[in-house]
């Protein structure tokens, strides 16, 4: 079983750099959105800190096939946090091809 990266969610919005990090997905919810695309929001944890990310529209079939089920644990392989107000952050998750291992972004 892999363990969590610790401090993944604080490196991540302070924009340092983790590889790889691998945390627990513990909710997912679809969110209004102007456009004809679905866009997911899921919640993130380190086992310490947790945080918001909005799911890459590539992989909208995950959520929808129930491939992605809460409590899973994933591997980020590409992310982008970006600040969109003072105070605010906007991070989105986006995976290359997953391989053959479960719940793996």
């Amino acid at each position: 079983m892999a363990s969590l990266t610790a401090n993944a969610i604080q490196t991540i919005f302070s924009g340092g750099d983790v590889s790889l990090p691998v945390v627990q997905m513990s909710g997912v919810r679809k969110v209004a959105s102007d456009n004809k695309v679905d866009r997911y929001r899921l919640v993130l944890s380190d086992g310490a800190y947790s945080m918001q990310a909005v799911l890459g529209t590539q992989l909208n079939q995950m959520i929808l096939n129930n491939e992605l089920p809460n409590y899973c644990i994933i591997i980020l392989r590409k992310f982008i946090c970006n600040t969109v107000q003072l105070n605010r952050k906007y991070v989105c998750v986006s995976p290359f091809p997953p391989p053959p291992m479960p719940c793996l972004l």
